[in-house]
């Protein structure tokens, strides 16, 4: 028995050792797992996986720099590529890019000397001794001569040579791609650095500052008189971007009937992207409306329509030569956008001023003006403050709180300016002074690729604080904007203007500057670049992380025109490429929705295409559907019907072959729920040759609501006389007669399309008899209308009227003279 307790006791004790081996051999398990995740979430944690930080190990022993940015990288040290000089950057000159020769050698523990009197560069690295004459094709080695294809120079003062010539001398490696370049001591590929490549670019990716007045004037001369054929295109892009406003869908609570307004049942103005809000000159916040007309601002309480009132007209004193253009509204303020014409500064030219009589020249000096109002306070609206740039409008977007204002303003550098101080671009802000505030030289960036004698000048400024607003100040100039949440993105177009000729050879290409919104302002983030010219800001459009584009090459009148789409990446390197879509034709609307991209482009006929871009690196036409005429606006109904504005056409052969002619307005909705057989469900055409609407170059003009049924649009209405042709007896189609100007009103649905509801007009029936073939009077044409619930409110520049939905009956009207 007691030997039995003895066996028991040792085999427990046994057992014993075994748990514990057991368990401690799990302890240093876990342990062991426990240390290798916290590696992994180390990493991981610090943005890269080990491949990242393998690449980070070849970037931390090599020269980074970015073709036309100032900054580089530097064995992992970020840093200018000249401290003294931030206009020295890579160049691309003749096909051959040029790099600054000091950072590079020092770059890599090299001793680097200037001889002046020689002009000539030497450099001592690993025992070797290297010489580079300026203006010299060759680079000496330790008294061997190497070949280069490209003469060393001097660019801002400082030595440059080809960029495989000096990393080669030095026993180095070149990776370049994407205007990236990485010189190293191994051979780098892209799959080497593919996890890092976009984070190097983002810390050295910047635009290169003015510096001083020398050299702005320098880089003035060098563009001044051959920007002529640009400057045309670039005021008539504006001119197009600046009819393209929108309201913001704020709720201005009103103490006498917040109870009885239904939340945003009342119209916004149509904007391109959902929370980028855009100017416009009419408002509302479901009770009060806000109109611009002629040089002032009505603010009318019109919601009940019975209870309608002018509560307060803001003019603006003729001293100040103040003319508003657009607005912004939210809950506290109203923002009005305009022109000032305070003076025309004149120069005597040094010349002229020897004759007997002088020619004296000017520049124009108009200032874009913004006020700020509280409106918060009906009776009592004062002015907080007011701040303007120089310069021509561009655009504008407002999110959330903070505004964004673009302006060109023409440098002038033609004329023979007297004064330094007078070439720099100036600025005003009430919150700091009344005074001109000059924009610095050392403030002043330019795009190396893009410099003409003109100014793009960017001002972003928080309207809910009391802070100054922030001034960037570009050497260049914008045409377009697309702006999303995220990012802004300003189009320009470059092509040879030195060459007069109407040759198919002259190419156009549109640049995109991509900017990030940071810290109530704009950072530079990158720059893309595409073959062809834009329409406006809907053939521009960004997806998560990708920019898509629609352009258009060549031209219709010798058929070499065709169209194409662009997908880019945040880094705005073109990734996707779709090229030659509808030959002999362009682009005449697109529409951006998800993943696909509805264009119209016409000459004959009006293809209306499909184009599927869920794969960003190979979009692609889904279908095409080609019927007469064409749409000039996009608009989207739901994700699978799409709404087109534009002119029905009819095509007349002649001697000279077979074109279309536009006749009048025609609207249609499109069913694209089979993408590869998009069709025309239904049709309404207005009136005969010569009728329009606002709407056609100007999206702001819309009023559509899918939970109302509601569409509404203004038409100016052209109609033949009863038994006329369409098509006279010398073969030309023939204009219609004034009929109607006003708003027209439909239903729409998907199952009976477009159903008149009734017309409305602020022009009497007296005025329509004696109107004859045109009508003169613009001051009764209907500009905008606007839905608060269940009536519809009409606007002219001397009248408003509502009317109510359901039958189109009046229901009140105000005067605003």
């Amino acid at each position: 028995m007691e030997q039995n307790r003895k066996i028991n006791r040792l085999k427990i004790k046994k057992d014993g050792v075994k748990m514990k081996k057991l368990v401690s051999g799990m302890v240093v398990s876990v342990i062991v797992i426990v240390m290798l995740i916290a590696v992994l979430f180390y990493v991981g944690g610090c943005g890269q996986t080990l491949a990242d930080a393998e690449s980070q190990s070849i970037v931390d022993k090599s020269v980074c720099m970015y073709l036309g940015s100032p900054r580089a990288l530097v064995n992992g040290n970020e840093l200018y590529i000249d401290s003294e000089n931030k206009r020295v950057i890579p160049v691309l000159e003749a096909d051959r890019t040029l790099v600054p020769v000091r950072v590079i050698a020092e770059g890599f523990k090299a001793d680097v000397k200037w001889d002046a009197n020689n002009k000539k560069v030497t450099i001592v690295h690993n025992g070797k001794n290297l010489e580079i004459v300026i203006g010299s094709k060759e680079i000496t080695q330790d008294g061997k001569k190497i070949a280069i294809d490209t003469e060393a120079k001097i660019i801002e003062e400082r030595t440059f040579v080809p960029l495989r010539a000096i990393a080669e001398a030095l026993g180095k490696k070149v990776f370049y791609e994407d205007k990236l370049i990485i010189i190293g001591d191994n051979e780098i590929t892209s799959a080497d650095v593919a996890g890092i490549s976009s984070e190097i670019i983002k810390k050295i990716n910047e635009l290169p500052i003015v510096g001083d007045i020398a050299t702005l004037k320098k880089f003035l001369a060098e563009s001044s008189g051959n920007n002529g054929e640009y400057r045309n295109d670039m005021i008539k892009s504006a001119n197009l971007v600046t009819t393209m406003g929108a309201a913001t869908g704020a709720m201005a609570e009103s103490s006498q009937q917040s109870s009885e307004k239904v939340k945003n049942d009342y119209s916004e103005t149509n904007v391109q992207v959902k929370g980028v809000d855009e100017s416009d000159i009419i408002k509302t916040d479901g009770e009060y409306i806000y109109y611009l007309s002629n040089n002032k601002v009505t603010i009318s309480k019109s919601y009940p329509s019975s209870d309608m009132k002018v509560i307060k007209t803001l003019t603006f004193n003729e001293k100040e030569s103040y003319t508003p253009q657009e607005m912004y509204l939210d809950d506290k303020n109203l923002i009005i956008i305009g022109r000032t014409y305070p003076q025309n500064v004149y120069y005597e030219d040094s010349i002229n001023s020897k004759m007997i009589m002088p020619d004296y020249n000017f520049r124009r000096n108009d200032m874009l003006e913004v006020k700020i109002f509280n409106i918060e306070n009906k009776e009592d609206i004062k002015e907080l403050r007011h701040f303007s740039v120089e310069g021509d409008y561009i655009s504008s977007r407002k999110i959330g709180n903070m505004l964004y204002l673009i302006s060109n303003k023409n440098a002038y550098y033609n004329y023979n300016i007297q004064v330094d101080e007078d070439i720099l671009p100036y600025y005003r802000d009430s919150l700091v002074s009344e005074e001109d505030i000059k924009v610095k030289c050392e403030d002043m960036r330019y795009f190396p690729d893009f410099k003409m004698d003109n100014y793009m000048i960017v001002a972003a400024v928080d309207v809910s604080k009391e802070e100054k607003v922030n001034i960037d100040t570009y050497l260049g100039a914008g045409q377009n904007v697309y702006c999303s949440l995220e990012n802004l993105y300003v189009s320009n177009i470059t092509r040879n203007y030195s060459i007069k000729t109407m040759s198919n050879d002259v190419k156009m290409n549109t640049n995109i500057y991509k900017f990030k919104f940071e810290n109530n302002g704009m950072d530079y983030e990158a720059k893309g670049e595409v073959k062809g010219t834009i329409l406006n800001q809907y053939s521009m459009d960004e997806d998560n992380d990708f920019f898509r584009i629609a352009t258009t090459t060549g031209n219709t009148w010798d058929d070499t025109s065709k169209n194409n789409v662009y997908v880019l990446d945040k880094m705005m390197k073109t990734i996707g490429t779709l090229e030659d879509i509808a030959p002999g034709e362009k682009i005449y609307s697109t529409r951006f929705m998800g993943n696909k991209l509805y264009m119209v482009t016409f000459k004959n006929t009006d293809p209306l295409f499909v184009i599927d871009l869920s794969n960003p690196e190979k979009p692609a036409v889904l279908g095409a559907l080609k019927i007469p005429g064409f749409s000039e606006y996009l608009h989207p109904y739901d994700e699978n019907h799409i709404i087109g504005f534009g002119k029905d056409t009819i095509e007349l052969s002649t001697e000279g072959g077979t074109n279309a002619y536009y006749l009048g307005m025609k609207i249609a909705m499109f069913d694209v729920s089979d993408v590869n057989n998009p069709k025309e469900m239904f049709v309404e055409k207005i009136g005969d040759r010569g009728t329009s609407s606002e709407l056609l170059q100007n999206p702001k003009a819309l009023v559509f609501s899918k939970e109302k049924n509601l569409l509404a649009f203004p038409v100016n209405e052209y109609k033949l006389a009863a038994g006329e042709k369409v098509v006279n007896k010398d073969n030309y189609p023939n204009y219609g007669q004034f009929n109607y100007q006003g708003l027209f009103t439909y239903s729409i649905d998907l199952q009976e399309g477009f159903k008149l509801k009734g017309k409305i007009t602020h022009i009497e029936e007296d005025e329509y008899k004696k109107s004859g073939s045109y009508y003169g009077n613009s001051e009764k044409e209907i500009r905008r209308a606007v839905y608060i619930k269940d009536t519809i409110y009409t606007f002219s520049n001397n009248l408003i009227k509502a009317n109510d939905l359901g039958d189109m009956k009046e229901v009140g009207s105000l005067k605003i003279d």
